[in-house]
């Protein structure tokens, strides 16, 4: 009840019901959820709440106001729930059949937390977390920072030894930036006018508010642009013992976002570039112009940007250096109908300083090389399968072995095979599932995470043992650990090896470089 941006909003009226009871009757139909209960405060403010309980024999737990984790452990506990699933209060648009499909995830067994939030797919508003008592009670004992404690999840969102698991919509909404969650008299005004367009029992589920909002469009300029989380980053920043930054101003931001809506998918023509990846009403939208480390959207915001165009401008926006050198070459022409001589010299450079490239060949983007190294390996090969461990582009080979595959035929998609970073057994174990069919083991050499002593050389041997080829895919670490990238930095050399944008500082090319007799086929 003590909401600071709308109080008492889980008792707020919609259609003549309170939200809560809406929340409730909801979760109430999903086939898996055998019981439902409120994890409340001992705040006298909170009373009203457990007086709605009472009178609907809704069960009711009450607990500490501050330590939230604490609260729902001990709400569990007194449930002896095995599986616990977390639906905050504000979300009367919650999905039955969407708490089914994640809940599901875990009570198969391959998860301890699963959730259609680690990244959304659905509105915000049908969030579901999922998890095991066994997961959530070592979250108790070992969360430590109180952004932990007063959020339930982020302990089983981000530590180690914890098997997580995403759950997507079938049809992927984050372009659409829907918002049904309730943090505002806004969305309490969206919300109100979704259920006054239904009849009780307001039995409507996704698809029918999909339909609805497709009818009448104007609805959606009921939601808010508030940012998301707000009060786990808010957290973040007491816990850091800083202050949290002004509010933007982001009006010309929204505006080209609401053209963009109209003629652009997703609003960008790269899905990581798109606002969907970023906080809602905190992060830049639309940037204008850039400069060394610092970018400048469209409403004149200045930001350091850490992302420089998704890693490749490893020298910053604007170099004058490189723009000089590229004015003065397009003043002479470009994409000429034969090649080039700085062709050549660029790929003589090139097997000078990256140790496995005795042939170069040139693309645009990563997925341009990505895909060649994936051909080149089946075609030197004979075989068809592949073995991948990290992102490799959105070409057909890779992206249909993600849950992003929409459009891949299935005969491709079961030919491409994942693995875990940093496990030799499980790698060893795939490669024999299918032997003797693999034409390529294909990895990202470093990323988030650093190899194990001797994980690459187990790598680079399990792969010859088989009779595949090693790719190392270097479009994040080619020239950021040095001009050799990781294969250099690390003393692996592999058979392929794939270098993007970083090479140009953002412009676009990218290579493929390895032996000469794969390079040849």
């Amino acid at each position: 009840m003590g909401s600071t941006r709308l109080p008492g909003k889980v008792l707020a009226d919609i259609s003549g019901v309170p939200m809560l009871e809406h929340v409730v009757r909801r979760v109430r139909d999903a086939k898996t959820v055998d019981e439902v209960m409120l994890a409340t405060t001992v705040s006298a403010g909170d009373d009203a709440i457990v007086e709605f309980c009472s009178k609907r024999k809704i069960a009711c737990f009450r607990g500490s106001e501050e330590d939230v984790l604490d609260r729902f452990y001990q709400a569990a506990q007194t449930a002896s729930a095995a599986i616990v699933v977390r639906i905050t209060c504000d979300c009367p648009l919650i999905d039955p059949a969407v708490i089914d499909r994640v809940v599901r995830v875990v009570k198969d067994g391959d998860s301890d937390y699963a959730t259609n939030t680690l990244r959304y797919t659905y509105p915000d508003g049908l969030d579901v977390e999922a998890f095991t008592f066994t997961a959530l009670r070592r979250a108790w004992k070992e969360a430590t920072k109180p952004s932990q404690r007063e959020h339930v999840t982020p302990f089983l969102r981000t530590e180690d030894g914890i098997r997580r698991c995403n759950v997507e919509n079938d049809t992927d909404l984050s372009g659409r930036n829907y918002r049904w969650t309730v943090d505002t008299a806004g969305d309490l005004e969206f919300i109100r006018a979704v259920y006054g367009a239904f009849e009780p029992p307001w039995d409507f589920r996704l698809g029918n508010i999909l339909d609805l909002l497709d009818r009448e469009p104007a609805l959606a300029g009921k939601q808010t642009n508030d940012i998301m989380n707000e009060g786990y980053y808010l957290s973040i920043l007491k816990e850091a013992k800083a202050e949290a930054a002004p509010k933007l101003s982001l009006e010309k931001s929204f505006a080209w976002l609401e053209r963009a809506k109209k003629v652009i998918p997703g609003c960008a023509q790269t899905f990581s570039k798109s606002y969907t990846q970023y906080v809602a009403g905190a992060a830049p939208v639309f940037l204008q112009r850039g400069k060394g480390c610092r970018a400048w959207d469209v409403d004149g915001n200045e930001y350091i940007d850490y992302v420089q165009g998704l890693l490749p401008n490893i020298l910053g926006y604007a170099h004058d250096e490189v723009n000089a050198a590229y004015a003065a070459q397009t003043a002479e022409g470009h994409s000429f109908s034969l090649p080039h001589p700085t062709e050549v010299e660029l790929a003589e450079r090139l097997c000078k300083i990256i140790p496995c490239a005795e042939m170069v060949r040139f693309g645009k983007n990563g997925s341009d090389v990505t895909a060649g190294a994936v051909r080149a390996a089946r075609a030197f090969t004979g075989r068809d399968r592949i073995a991948c461990c990290g992102y490799h582009g959105w070409q057909d080979w890779f992206i249909g072995s993600t849950t992003r595959h929409a459009g891949v035929p299935k005969a491709v998609r079961e030919l491409t095979h994942p693995f875990p970073y940093n496990d030799l057994a499980a790698l060893a174990a795939l490669l024999e599932s299918h032997a003797g069919e693999f034409a390529a083991v294909i990895m990202e050499p470093v990323n988030f995470t650093k190899p194990l002593d001797g994980y690459l050389e187990g790598v680079k041997a399990l792969a010859h043992k088989h009779g595949a080829l090693l790719i190392f895919d270097e479009i994040c670490s080619g020239f950021h650990f040095g001009l050799g990238g990781a294969q250099k930095k690390f003393g692996v050399t592999p058979d392929l090896a794939c270098f993007g944008k970083a090479m140009g500082n953002g412009y676009p090319i990218a290579c493929l470089t390895g032996r000469g007799d794969v390079m040849r086929i």
